[in-house]
């Protein structure tokens, strides 16, 4: 375990992870967006799994960062 200090201020990633289904949902637009009608059925699960999936990613790479491991497979 490395000796880091816990983060002061929110991570800049979060938001440029989550663009997309802000985005596609219509969140803080004015037009809405594509994916507008499908907002209350769907917005919460489609957030949560691409969440998880970039969380788990960071993850794999913070573990292992000198490994073939690569972000666009």
């Amino acid at each position: 375990m490395q000796n880091k200090k816990m983060p002061t201020e929110r991570s800049y990633f979060v938001p440029l992870v989550m663009r997309p289904v802000s985005s596609y949902f219509g969140i803080k637009t004015a037009d809405g967006g594509m994916g507008a009608p499908l907002k209350d059925a769907y917005m919460k699960q489609f957030a949560s799994e691409v969440f998880q999936a970039a969380s788990q990613r960071s993850v794999l790479v913070a573990c292992y960062p000198s490994s073939d491991l690569s972000l666009n497979s």
